[in-house]
């Protein structure tokens, strides 16, 4: 369960976290990632794959990551759809 800019609590449909290591200076605390659904999160060859960003232009983005650098259609349409969900919160998915 995940809130984004207080939209309601949501059960999210892929693994959700941060590089602690790599400082967004945005919010100065890790890139938060979300690893695609098809892919392992104990994956070697994780790669960015998208990005969502918010609409208030915060800087505060999520990278999508995948095995591989790979990402299935069905996988990019469930987080797609899971961030169009948010209330305008997000701007549509940039897919790489």
């Amino acid at each position: 369960m995940k809130t984004f800019k207080g939209a309601k609590e949501m059960k999210l449909p892929f693994d959700y976290g941060e590089w602690t290591n790599i400082i967004n200076p945005a919010d100065n605390m890790g890139w938060d990632l979300i690893i695609a659904p098809g892919s392992n999160s104990t994956s070697q060859n994780l790669k960015p794959v998208g990005h969502a960003e918010y609409t208030d232009g915060s800087g505060n983005d999520k990278i999508i990551v995948a095995d591989g650098g790979t990402i299935s259609a069905a996988d990019q349409e469930i987080i797609s759809n899971f961030f169009k969900d948010l209330e305008g919160k997000f701007k549509e998915v940039e897919w790489y």
